[in-house]
């Protein structure tokens, strides 16, 4: 038997990822694009996703139904779907599939498909982030199929066209004919985890867990010729550690990278011209939350108390703002809604002024007193102590801690570090195993704040657990509201009570700053993703990786 029937045997058996090329081999990949990711992804199947950063490589492996774009404000670009409509009655949107798309092993991707994937999305079984997002579609009726090519939704009450794209976007699509008979409370065991079927412009080469994802270049890809893939692979690389990914970016090893220092690339400007700088705008929040469940923060008053012992100005003077050239990638935040989006932003608040003489004095008529002068406040016995966690690998998120932990230990509050691997972190918020936790949003796009800020939605992305009948009325009115100026409104009206219960210390808006090679064009930096519509990306002739730095084995 010759070795590439072998290996290909062997791949039908689910022993290899790939067959189709073979094992990539280095000049393969000179016009790879190697990106320096945190943390791994913790399955392949988009309906087992933890966290929103896990959707950035998982919207390069499965092929969407609409493509978000962000210029000032949120739009649409066909994908799967090539276009889309709202019914009069403003319930019912119908997507059109585009004709002649099949799966790679040549079946065809139909409406059943898509609705597979939002039942699968939306049952408790699966246990998906995804499913608090598709509260807003009827239960009752789940989407039609229409024809092959034509699915319809219907949603709950009236919506905005561009809130209700939003919700059938954030599904990816996966096969029928492969999915429909798993067993959907052990996905977790579904070789699909590993090895999923695509029908998009990348297929999975390989994956090493906790080491690094190859994407190559579908050739079986089936729609328009503008969306197939330009370069031949993607390569995710696990660097933990934020050093080890500016390092690879340094020596070249890897073309991508998220979250930089601000110092780092004051330095970056001054001595690799190679490396583009690209801001994204005011996507990410930086937050502290209180487990409203723990008795030490069930005060609200407390909770402003710790607020006002909090310098946010100053965390964006000292971490997020340019030494070289003093400019501000940060902002003070006042809420989760980001000030990108222009007239929702409730620009009316007053923040909360820095005053530790002030804190520490709310904090007394709470009954918190360092009554045995050791430098901690106490009550009833029992000093104000508590656990802050946070992920590891994550420089400036260290920093911010080490910041906050020291405004808090100036009022006699002692926050007890507690930092973990980011894959602990996200089971741990899901288990609402913490006391408070130092953490980052990626804001909703369009806005949808039910996830997080929903009582019926406490035990998912409500970490915090919390409850606020007013602020419920808002969110069902505003995701329901076709009105622009009357939607804004709402969401101006719910961020001013949400700052005064206080469930987090919100922080500031970053401004996140993504390198990339300059090699590269036609790249996308946005508040959609640091590394958007990866499959237009290119490389001239010219611009090649070096032999050298490609690694041969992927």
């Amino acid at each position: 038997m010759t070795l590439p029937r072998l290996r290909c045997l062997l791949a039908a058996a689910g022993l290899l990822s790939a067959c189709s090329r073979g094992d990539p081999v280095e000049g393969d990949l000179r016009d790879a694009v190697f990106i320096g990711i945190p943390d791994d992804v913790p399955s392949l199947l988009p309906v087992r996703s933890r966290a929103p950063s896990d959707a950035w490589i998982l919207d390069t492996v499965t092929w969407p139904l609409l493509w978000a774009t962000v210029d000032g404000e949120l739009s649409w670009e066909p994908a799967l779907a090539e276009s889309w409509s709202l019914a009069p009655d403003g319930r019912t949107v119908h997507l059109a599939l585009r004709p002649g798309v099949t799966w790679e092993d040549g079946a065809p991707v139909t409406s059943r498909d898509v609705a597979f994937s939002f039942d699968l999305a939306a049952d408790p079984a699966v246990g998906s982030r995804l499913a608090d997002g598709l509260r807003a579609i009827d239960p009752l009726a789940r989407p039609a199929v229409v024809s092959d090519l034509d699915v319809a939704f219907r949603f709950l009450s009236p919506r905005p066209l561009q809130a209700a794209l939003a919700v059938l976007a954030s599904v990816p699509v996966l096969p029928h004919h492969v999915l429909g008979q798993a067993n959907r409370a052990a996905l977790a065991h579904h070789y699909a985890n590993g090895r999923p079927l695509v029908c998009g412009p990348w297929r999975v080469s390989r994956w090493r867990p906790g080491d690094r994802l190859v994407l190559e270049a579908n050739r079986r890809f089936t729609g328009p010729k503008e969306d197939a893939a330009h370069l031949t692979h993607v390569v995710f690389r696990v660097l933990p550690e934020y050093d080890a990914r500016l390092d690879a970016l340094e020596s070249g090893a890897v073309d991508v990278v998220r979250d930089l220092r601000v110092e780092d690339a004051d330095r970056l400007v001054r001595t690799r011209p190679e490396i583009a700088l690209r801001r994204r705008g005011w996507r990410t929040l930086a937050y502290v939350g209180w487990n409203l469940e723990v008795p030490l923060f069930a005060d609200p008053g407390v909770r402003r108390a710790l607020t006002t012992a909090v310098n946010r100005d100053g965390l964006v003077d000292t971490l997020l703002t340019s030494r070289a050239t003093g400019d501000r990638y940060g902002r003070p935040a006042v809420g989760s809604v980001t000030p990108a989006l222009g007239g929702a932003h409730a620009d009316e608040i007053v923040p909360i002024p820095y005053d530790p003489v002030a804190a520490r004095t709310a904090l007394a008529e709470a009954g918190w007193i360092d009554r045995n002068d050791d430098g901690v406040l106490d009550r009833e016995g029992r000093p104000f102590r508590f656990h802050l966690l946070l992920p590891s690998g994550l420089q400036t998120r260290g920093e911010v801690a080490a910041r906050v932990r020291a405004d808090l230990q100036e009022v006699g509050v002692d926050a007890v570090l507690d930092s973990v691997s980011p894959t602990i972190f996200q089971e741990r918020l899901r288990d609402r195993d913490f006391q408070a936790v130092l953490g980052a949003w990626s804001t909703s796009l369009p806005l949808d704040l039910s996830a997080h800020w929903h009582s019926k939605a406490a035990g998912t992305l409500n970490f915090v657990s919390y409850a606020n009948s007013e602020v419920d009325a808002l969110l069902d009115a505003a995701s329901s509201e076709a009105d622009p100026e009357r939607e804004r409104a709402a969401w101006r009206r719910l961020q001013v009570l949400i700052y005064q219960d206080q469930p987090c210390t919100f922080l500031y808006w970053a401004d996140e700053i993504v390198a990339v090679h300059r090699r590269f064009r036609d790249t996308r930096v946005d508040l959609a993703s640091p590394w958007g519509r990866l499959e237009r990306w290119w490389v001239p002739p010219e611009a090649v990786r070096d032999p050298s730095q490609a690694e041969g084995d992927p």
